[in-house]
């Protein structure tokens, strides 16, 4: 199949191919599939390549990225996790799309920094698309040279009691698009059409026919996205997951929401290069992340169905000001070795309380097995000027 890429086009020339083949050999693919490749293939994908994704000199740019503050006040649920567990000797804490580390770093330093009593090793399981990635964090966590009792290890086998962590990684798991035509849900497929690749519209697919389930309430026309993907991790923590919480960090919203007309039209789908936002798939395939935004409700249920008792949904700004920005703003700025943070400090800060900002961000705190109990701190506090849907 002969592919005429466009001008300033920079796609990776062996992710076409590996797309364009397949469609040659099995007909159009579903846009989850697509992403698959384009995202995870494990020599040529965006997320398994070795170029740096995520931070300022990247293509976007999370909150672990804008400063440590924000990973310092993840360690405090996490420290608070611990308490209701029964303060057990070992605890195991598994980031899900760690990347390069910056979360997981910032959580150690803070722990190394304030080691609990009666807490003997804290291991970080990295659980990541690039293997590499769990190498050099272990590498990082060494030159640090703390002498607390903080290990990194590669995502392993088996059950575990500890805390679960996601920090923007449901919005990147693979999605369906789908369009509601005269009535019925209908597929987008991806396809070559002029000799590049294109959408195609077709019934549903087997793996988006749990759409048909969903409250959909769209206008005729209208685009808009499904992850059956979310459902799939959730069986797969539910398996992991012994006893413990389960963290969400991201972008998204409940699905009456995401399914307004005036706001997304078109569906929520984004590719960011270099910080700059796009909205087509197929410009420079493998160099942009895709991402949709993630469906809560969805979360929600998918969560419930897999055994977890879902503790609370809040913004990130609420959940940063209940584990204690305040006081984390205070020990920076009393610090002597951290004092000249303190500025670049209280800039992350507001960001992190900007309603239109990472604060509108969503964060679900999930159990498993846990004693009910009151709420934990990072849902505990409520914003009372934030414009909460």
């Amino acid at each position: 199949m002969q592919l005429r890429q466009p001008e300033s086009d920079d796609s990776n020339p062996s992710l076409m191919d590996l797309v364009a083949g397949e469609i040659e050999r099995d007909g159009p693919m579903t846009f989850a599939r697509f992403m698959e490749i384009v995202i995870s293939d494990p020599e040529h994908g965006y997320y398994a390549s070795s170029a740096h994704r995520a931070g300022r000199s990247g293509d976007f740019l999370t909150a672990p990225e804008t400063h440590f503050i924000f990973g310092w006040l993840v360690a405090r649920q996490i420290r608070e996790c611990w308490d209701r567990l029964g303060r057990d000797q070992k605890l195991i804490v598994s980031e899900h799309g760690a990347g390069r580390g910056a979360l997981g770093l910032q959580i150690l330093d803070w722990f190394s920094r304030h080691p609990p009593d009666g807490l003997e090793s804290l291991a970080y399981r990295v659980d990541d698309l690039n293997p590499g990635h769990s190498s050099a964090i272990e590498r990082a966590v060494e030159q640090q040279g703390n002498d607390s009792p903080v290990s990194v290890e590669p995502a392993a086998p088996g059950s575990f009691t500890g805390v679960v962590i996601a920090n923007e990684f449901l919005d990147a798991l693979p999605f369906h698009r789908l369009k509601l035509e005269d009535g019925q849900i209908r597929e987008l497929y991806v396809t070559v059409k002029d000799g590049w690749f294109d959408h195609e519209v077709g019934e549903l697919s087997d793996a988006a026919s749990g759409a048909l389930d969903l409250d959909i309430q769209a206008d005729d026309g209208q685009r808009f996205e499904f992850c059956p993907a979310i459902e799939d991790w959730f069986q797969q923590i539910g398996r992991q997951l012994e006893r413990g919480y389960v963290l969400i960090f991201d972008y998204g919203d409940e699905r009456d929401a995401l399914l307004d007309v005036q706001r997304f039209p078109g569906g929520t789908l984004k590719t960011y290069r270099q910080h700059q936002v796009g909205d087509d798939p197929f410009q420079d395939i493998g160099q942009r992340d895709i991402t949709a935004h993630v469906d809560f409700t969805l979360v929600e249920s998918a969560a419930r169905g897999n055994g977890f008792r879902v503790e609370g949904i809040t913004s990130q700004a609420e959940f940063v000001a209940g584990v204690g920005l305040d006081e984390v703003l205070l020990e920076i700025q009393g610090r002597a070795d951290a004092a000249s943070e303190y500025p670049a400090a209280r800039a992350a800060a507001m960001e992190l309380l900007n309603p239109g900002g990472l604060g509108r961000f969503r964060v679900a705190i999930l159990s498993r097995n846990v004693d009910d109990q009151a709420p934990l701190k990072g849902l505990a506090f409520r914003l009372p000027a934030l414009n909460r849907r």
